[in-house]
């Protein structure tokens, strides 16, 4: 290398040159030695070394194990580029596909720049390549890192870019505007039919002629009465329901605090629509966490404190950003969920916490409050998949204004596991995989993948091959850190 820049930049006579661009530092050797240890590290883990393609599961499941957990941060745009013969993080989808085979080399800066990796030295620049990984690796103050962090909840997912997933059901201008009158037509039933129905019900109650709980399993019932046979007249979306397939759904459900991703504010009425069907005729009642803020609306309040749902104080900060929760509303979400349990009733939580703007690029920060409160209740967490509903009623921070862009809305409840989440990260992991992908295609994970996540396998194999790169680093860092 020197006598190549040598040849290219003459000596200055004193034996320096005069100019180079291509001066290695210790930084520089630490980096590389780093990535090559990595490369070698996955792809001696991988049964089929770093030749896998995009087909290969395990491939996906050792890169994806550079990620940190879901729950670590909310989902952010990435700034990063690629050289070489990968393409361009811009240019493609946010998300990390941790099974492509293309390669994609990277510049080493310093910490902080817009760089697609990053090591712990000063000033220094250098490449490398990571091959069948097909993301940018990034090692901030020894922690090991991909591009899919400034996007993804989850590692595991491959998911398509945006712009590129096949739609069939893509409409036209004359269907977009039908479907927008439909929508609204719909929601203007919603807001007649549920006073109708439940205003009866809370005189009944002041009268002391029921009591709180029948109210509250009355006016469950006949808001998802009104919502799905609104549905039925009012066919504006195409609703496709996927049960679980487990037969102790159908005959015995077990009590369970279930989760769902949201990215529509159509999702209640399609949840309240599908329930029936979705966790079948015996399903135990359901009270969901919602957030207070919605009680500004006077239908919506009808329908969240008839039904007994669980309210939680947060900041009114906009859609996308951080939620700010108000610490002192969660002992009364606690005891209100206690009493829920108590008196027969499951709990339905959104671990993302507010509605997604973008859910075709992943889900948002994954709060693992499901997790707390199925191991306080002693109960298993149960996942539930929504796809296709923001393309009928897009949320105004998604950009692309409100007219809809699809109608098919499909929603997805997945069998119990066989086993029990042993800490919230292994929870958001999971969800952020399963859910995530279905929430973005429509579409699950492969049959052998979904299998792998539901009963703990890949959980496991993801440790393995983080604490592999952890100590990789480490390894480095403890090498070269006198010489730094």
């Amino acid at each position: 290398e020197k006598e190549e820049n040598e040849s290219r930049h003459p000596s200055d006579g004193r034996g320096a040159m005069a100019t180079s661009t291509h001066r290695r530092t210790p930084s520089a050797v630490v980096a590389a030695a780093a990535a090559a240890t990595l490369s070698l590290v996955l792809s001696s883990v991988s049964p089929c070394g770093s030749g896998c393609g995009p087909s290969s599961s395990s491939s996906s499941m050792l890169a994806s194990a550079l990620v940190p957990p879901a729950a670590s941060r909310p989902r952010r745009a990435p700034t990063t580029t690629a050289t070489g013969t990968g393409t361009s993080l811009a240019a493609r989808s946010p998300l990390f596909s941790s099974a492509a085979a293309a390669s994609s080399s990277a510049s080493i800066e310093d910490g902080g720049s817009d760089a697609s990796a990053v090591a712990a030295g000063d000033g220094v620049t250098g490449s490398f390549d990571f091959g069948s990984l097909g993301g940018d690796v990034v090692i901030v103050n020894g922690e090991v890192e991909t591009a899919a962090e400034t996007a993804s909840s989850s590692a595991a997912a491959i998911l398509p870019e945006p712009t590129t997933v096949r739609r069939d059901d893509e409409l036209n201008g004359v269907q977009s505007k039908l479907v927008r009158l439909g929508l609204t037509l719909y929601i203007a039933s919603m807001c007649l039919a549920l006073p109708l129905t439940l205003l009866p019900l809370r005189a009944l109650h002041r009268l002391n002629v029921i009591d709180r709980l029948r109210r509250e399993r009355w006016s469950l019932r006949a808001a998802q009465f009104c919502s799905r046979w609104l549905f039925r007249l009012i066919p504006f979306a195409k609703l496709k329901i996927l049960p679980s397939g487990d037969p102790t759904d159908m005959t015995d459900p077990k009590p369970s605090v279930w989760v769902c991703n949201h990215a529509s504010m159509l999702d209640v009425f399609v949840l309240l629509a599908s329930d029936k069907k979705l966790r079948g005729p015996k399903r135990r009642p359901i009270k969901i966490v919602y957030w207070k803020g919605l009680e500004t609306n006077p239908v919506t309040r009808l329908l969240f404190t008839m039904c007994g749902f669980i309210s939680v104080e947060m900041a009114d900060n906009g859609n996308g950003n951080p939620n700010e929760y108000d610490r002192s509303s969660f002992r009364k979400l606690l005891t209100d969920a206690k009493t829920a349990f108590e008196e027969g009733y499951d709990v339905g939580l959104l671990p993302e916490g507010q509605l997604n703007p973008h859910p075709e690029r992943g889900l948002l920060e994954i709060f693992s409050g499901a997790y707390t409160l199925a191991r306080m209740s002693k109960r298993p967490v149960r996942m539930m998949a929504m796809s296709g509903a923001h393309r009928v009623w897009p949320p105004e921070e998604a950009g692309r204004g409100t007219e809809p862009t699809g109608r098919t809305v499909k929603v997805r409840a997945y069998p119990p596991s066989a086993f029990n989440f042993e800490n919230g990260e292994e929870f958001a992991e999971t969800f952020g995989t399963v859910v995530g992908r279905f929430g973005a295609t429509g579409e699950d994970l492969p049959e052998t993948e979904l299998e792998g996540w539901l009963n703990g396998e890949r959980w496991r194999e993801v440790k393995e091959a983080r604490e592999i790169a952890r100590k990789a680093v480490e390894a480095m860092k403890g090498r070269y850190g006198k010489e730094e």
